[in-house]
């Protein structure tokens, strides 16, 4: 069986995290937080790739002027805002 996850193409054995092995029927009970900044053209396709792995996704926006926000919006992940810059969006997510 091969399966493709996040834009990494593998074989057999499935995929593993922290010694969980992915699976297409059943998510993660995890979170993940995305830093978004400016990322309306790439937004759908990272969400919709972590989406059926993972209980929950949260972007964490720096200030897009571009449509990042709406992006997330149609996703239907939760949204937060934080000031600019990686650290301060993850914590962010993370609180």
């Amino acid at each position: 069986m091969t399966m493709s996850r996040v834009g990494v193409n593998c074989a057999d054995p499935p995929m593993r995290i922290a010694g969980m092995e992915l699976s297409d029927d059943r998510p993660l009970n995890i979170s993940v937080v995305v830093p978004t900044l400016n990322a309306d053209t790439s937004l759908g396709a990272t969400l919709a790739s972590v989406a059926v792995h993972v209980a929950e996704t949260i972007i964490v926006d720096g200030g897009s002027a571009d449509d990042t926000v709406r992006v997330a919006q149609s996703a239907g992940v939760r949204i937060e805002k934080a000031v600019r810059g990686r650290g301060s969006q993850l914590a962010a997510g993370a609180r």
